[in-house]
């Protein structure tokens, strides 16, 4: 993240300061001087260090105008088009990788936002303490909450960008003669990106505590009240490690969970633990969200078709292995498309690809969720059928494909119509090996594929 630096409009009463390199360097330097004490660069500020601007506005051609009248007046401006990419912009702050106060200078957000409601942001914001400047459009303010303006969903622009600036210019004066408090220099790291605990299997007392050697308590109750704020699918794992480790059946303390921090958003967390007398465990809970998140990104690009974003075929074959191992019950489908190359080598190799994402997208739609599909290579494409199989459930799949593949496609102004060969196997009916299945399906494919044909291109 760049450096915080005081951002604050250009006005002969306020001064104005900035990092090197910024557009209001220059500014800067032939500035009127004020009396107001400058902030000690060596201290953390108090209150707001106002490095940006974030616009979270759903509609497009607002969100930019309004952005744009921020940047003409030197403000570093996000422009965010739902809540998830204003809690993203949050998050450094969130994890103590800057101090807490170090959060944007104003924040104009709709109170109705795709992924995350604007309404849940303000709530966040304050119950952190932070007094972030907010301009919500269409909602309504906390009682009390002198730092947030509502506005009507219909405002003018004039209307906004003059609330926003009597806001901003009196939280400016705020962290500009605000004394700091040394308490704030404490990362919020402390309170969620490393966490002790102590926990008494004796007794059931759970306690989150300061990392380090100390008897304060942040936090008390039992173990399981204390899971309750981990992801459900990662709450019982949990409770077997503690019961476990407590009873002699694991060497060590080491679980990966989903642990709910603010704003309800699910971090990665590793919890280690270690014996102590009176049957006592303790340890600590660190954030490896940023980690765990690389590497599981990491894994799945390695999983996926870059293209269509399907299985690749390594994983297909992987998956369809797993599944022979444990059960017969389950189908395979093996398609592929005909006359893909004349339709390549006629538009393009752009309007190819797009045409491969857009059959992905359709066979998507003809599976179950728990279904899997995978692009194997140039225009082939496999779909495994997860069972219990039914009478016709092969054949039902097969004449959905069908149906979604003959209907017309529109690439590049051209709209044309096209089939697939498919040829679907019953792993019940194939006592053999994975091989074998795979064989089945593509002998079935070609039989298919010699009475298929191409519709010709149409303007």
């Amino acid at each position: 993240m760049e450096n915080t630096i005081a951002i604050v409009p250009r006005n002969d009463s306020v001064p104005q300061a900035s990092s090197v390199g910024s557009p209001a360097e220059s500014k800067a330097a032939n500035a009127p001087t004020s009396a107001a004490p400058q902030p000690n660069p060596d201290i953390p500020p108090m209150g707001l260090a106002m490095r940006s601007i974030i616009v979270a506005i759903a509609n497009t051609e607002k969100r930019e105008r309004v952005a744009q009248y921020w940047r003409s007046k030197d403000y570093s401006v996000l422009a965010a088009a739902n809540g998830l990419q204003v809690l993203d912009e949050l998050m450094d702050a969130l994890l103590g990788e800057v101090y807490v106060d170090a959060t944007p200078m104003l924040l104009i957000v709709d109170d109705v936002l795709p992924g995350v409601l604007g309404r849940t942001i303000v709530d966040g914001v304050r119950d952190l303490g932070w007094t972030t400047p907010i301009v919500l459009i269409g909602g309504r303010a906390r009682v009390g909450d002198d730092w947030t303006i509502a506005l009507p969903e219909g405002c003018t622009d004039a209307v906004l960008h003059e609330s926003a600036q009597a806001l901003a210019k009196r939280s400016a004066a705020n962290a500009i003669t605000a004394e700091p408090a040394a308490e704030k220099t404490m990362p919020l790291a402390t309170t969620l990106g490393l966490l002790g605990f102590r926990w008494s299997s004796h007794d059931d007392r759970f306690e989150l505590c300061p990392p380090i050697e100390s008897n304060n308590c942040l936090w008390s109750g039992t173990l399981t009240s204390w899971a309750a704020n981990i992801h459900p699918k990662d709450r019982a794992l949990v409770g077997r490690r503690f019961l476990r480790f407590a009873n002699g059946q694991l060497k060590r303390l080491l679980v990966e969970v989903r642990w709910r921090a603010h704003f309800g958003r699910y971090r990665w967390v590793e919890i280690r633990g270690h014996k102590q007398p009176n049957q006592m465990i303790v340890g600590v809970v660190v954030d490896i969200d940023r980690v765990k998140r690389r590497q599981l990104r990491s894994a799945r690009e390695a999983q996926r078709d870059g293209m269509t974003d399907l299985c690749n075929r390594k994983e297909f074959e992987r998956r369809l292995g797993m599944r022979a191992k444990h059960t017969r019950d389950f189908g395979m489908l093996f398609l592929d498309l005909n006359g893909f190359k004349p339709i390549n080598d006629a538009l393009g190799h752009l309007a190819g690809d797009e045409l491969l994402r857009q059959v992905g997208e359709r066979l998507r739609q003809c599976v179950r969720q728990n279904d899997l599909v995978g692009r194997l290579g140039g225009d082939e494409f496999g779909v495994l059928i997860t069972g219990p199989l039914g009478a016709n459930r092969l054949i039902e799949v097969e004449r959905r494909i069908h149906v979604a593949i003959g209907r017309p496609f529109t690439i590049a102004k051209h709209t044309f119509v096209m089939s697939t060969s498919i040829g679907s196997v019953d792993a019940r009916t194939v006592s053999g090996s994975v091989v074998e299945l795979w064989q089945a399906a593509d002998v079935a494919m070609y039989r298919q594929k010699r009475g298929s044909h191409l519709v010709p291109l149409q303007a």
